[in-house]
């Protein structure tokens, strides 16, 4: 569901600054020294470069859930210590996720002839209270474990990834008093990247707007927050501005706990006839920029997140 107020906060916060982020933990890649180098010169142009096209994030979890997390009762640690080595030597440093840009939130001032992207455009979602315990809750697999991912129900910085619901059926269902309802059983996966929360503990009111703030994005008229500005003739940007004309990539650098899966489910009742399942699929790591390409492939402009 979508939810401009909560997730424009988190946007602005993402696209604040360009502050150098640490490696510690990070999924060392296939070709780390050039990796490692150009971001330690804080060139993530010359990363994304390196990784070509925006991959689908399917393909990216499947590989880095092959990542061992855990060391099993069973093996010695100088076991688990290789078994681990050796997944994440199959894995990169960086992964660039294909994410949709919507074109609604895009405008072309013809007088300027600038295309200004509103970071509207690239995410209006944020994930629910329900399913950010479902992925770090009590009694669920992170947290069994012993490992504690810091969320708040007020604001994260994270990047969620559109979904839709599918229906699979329905039933008929009946409440305590005997009245019965027709039930539609919906199904859908929601995927997204975690990387910390956006709130200090016991922070006070205007701290928690402000947390991990350092500036914001240039504003255009009618207070619309602008990621990019991308030079085009009218013609040009024509073709960027229809669906599909702008794709868009976000960079980051998954590390430990390197994902978290999850189940949240809705029960329904006579108000609203729902029995809905989400599965939950997040990447756990560092978001470190937003590039935008244009629809055969060619790298327009880039953003740092922080």
């Amino acid at each position: 569901m979508k939810n401009s107020v909560l997730t424009v906060s988190l946007l602005l916060v993402m696209f604040a600054g360009c502050a150098t982020r640490s490696t510690v933990g990070q999924i060392p890649s296939k070709s780390a020294s050039a990796s490692a180098s150009a971001t330690s010169n804080g060139d993530l142009q010359t990363v994304i470069q390196g990784l070509g096209a925006p991959v689908q994030f399917d393909q990216v979890f499947a590989e880095v859930q092959g990542v061992p997390r855990f060391k099993d009762e069973f093996e010695t640690t100088a076991q688990f210590e290789q078994r681990q080595a050796e997944a994440r030597a199959k894995c990169e440093e960086h992964y660039l996720i294909a994410t949709p840009v919507d074109p609604k939130y895009i405008r072309y001032d013809a007088d300027k002839q600038v295309l200004f992207v509103s970071i509207y455009a690239l995410s209006n979602y944020s994930t629910t209270d329900d399913e950010l315990h479902a992925l770090f809750g009590i009694l669920r697999e992170l947290k069994n474990a012993n490992v504690d991912i810091e969320y708040s129900i007020i604001k994260n910085v994270e990047w969620k990834f559109p979904s839709e619901w599918r229906n699979v059926g329905t039933y008929v269902g009946q409440n305590a008093f005997g009245v019965s309802f027709t039930i539609n059983k919906q199904e859908k996966t929601s995927r997204g990247i975690f990387e910390r929360t956006g709130v200090k503990p016991w922070a006070r009111e205007e701290e928690r707007e402000n947390v991990w703030f350092r500036g914001q994005p240039k504003y255009e008229e009618g207070s619309t927050p602008v990621a990019y500005e991308i030079k085009a003739d009218p013609d040009r940007a024509r073709a960027l501005k229809q669906t599909g004309g702008l794709r868009a990539g976000v960079l980051v650098a998954p590390r430990f706990p390197f994902y978290a899966t999850g189940v949240d489910r809705f029960t329904p009742t006579t108000r609203a006839p729902y029995d809905r399942t989400t599965n939950l699929r997040y990447l756990i790591g560092d978001i470190q920029c937003v590039a935008i390409y244009d629809s055969e492939g060619k790298l327009l402009a880039t953003r740092p997140t922080q």
